[in-house]
């Protein structure tokens, strides 16, 4: 059974990119802020039909740091199309 779409979150996801690009966590973290009640799973799977169905598109980025693993992380960043 497929999940119905909550026209809400769809637009909370979309008006957080609306302020340039961002990664699915601080979008996840923008729209938390606003008192909705979310999760991280549901933020990223509202961005995958986001981009399934051409409203946004998606970059991977290197970055480099002083991580655990290493000096270099790859990021999704997600962009209104």
């Amino acid at each position: 059974m497929a999940r119905k779409i909550d026209k809400d979150m769809m637009e909370a996801v979309l008006s957080a990119l609306s302020s340039g690009e961002k990664t699915g966590y601080e979008i996840y973290k923008e729209i938390k802020k606003t008192g909705m009640k979310v999760s991280s799973r549901i933020v990223y799977h509202y961005l995958y039909l986001a981009l399934k169905e051409g409203k946004v598109t998606v970059e991977n980025k290197n970055e480099l740091g002083n991580f655990s693993w290493g000096n270099t992380v790859n990021k999704k960043y997600y962009r209104i199309r």
